[in-house]
């Protein structure tokens, strides 16, 4: 299927990992791990909810002494 079908609003595997500069396959691992932005799977297609992909990656946001500036979401300290 191709990559450009995600529904409006979503981001598909290959859209995500590009934003977040990353492999696909990191992003396989993060999720068999229970991290990263939180995804849904459609038809055996992972998708990231574009609002949730990016509430994630503010939520992952630390000041220069790595500390947390904002709480909540799926970012998990490392």
């Amino acid at each position: 299927m191709p990559d450009t079908l995600a529904p409006p609003g979503y981001l598909t595997e290959r859209q995500t990992a590009a934003r977040l500069a990353v492999k696909v396959q990191t992003l396989r691992v993060w999720a068999s791990r229970g991290k990263g932005p939180p995804r849904t799977v459609v038809a055996r297609r992972p998708l990231y909810r574009q609002e949730a992909f990016e509430a994630w990656l503010q939520a992952t946001e630390t000041d220069f002494e790595g500390k947390r500036l904002s709480i909540g979401g799926r970012g998990r300290s490392r």
